[in-house]
């Protein structure tokens, strides 16, 4: 297995990641590989901001966001459907995944929000309490 370096990263300004595993007819990789390998240390919130290189156009992002989406849909699919080796346990995962995913979509809008009603002249409707 060979390495690829990636520039930026905390360790000395190097990190090591492995190359893509070889695809297996009827097998189904433990991992995908990413949807723009080159937006990986952009992304990587253990590096500081000053490493993480230039943000991408709205337009790169959202087509990342895209490729994203459909392939948490397509897993989460699957999972439900059983067709996964461990449907019980990952019926577990796909739960805590999706509750990460909610939750970090949410709180920068509930961030954002916030700073716009503190800082902002402009008056902001109340965010909706939930009913339960």
């Amino acid at each position: 297995m060979q390495a690829v370096q990636v520039v930026g990263a905390t360790d000395c300004g190097r990190s090591w990641v492995p190359d893509p595993p070889e695809r297996v007819e009827g097998v189904e990789p433990a991992a995908e590989p990413s949807p723009d390998p080159e937006l990986d240390g952009l992304m990587d919130s253990a590096q500081p901001e000053r490493f993480r290189g230039a943000l991408p156009t709205v337009r790169r992002l959202t087509e990342f966001r895209d490729v994203v989406a459909q392939r948490v849909h397509t897993r989460i699919g699957n999972i439900a459907d059983g067709q996964v080796g461990a449907p019980a346990q990952l019926t577990i995962v796909a739960t805590h995944l999706l509750t990460a995913v909610i939750h970090h979509e949410y709180q920068p809008d509930q961030w954002i929000g916030e700073v716009r009603n503190r800082t902002s002249a402009t008056h902001y409707p109340r965010t909706p309490t939930p009913t339960a």
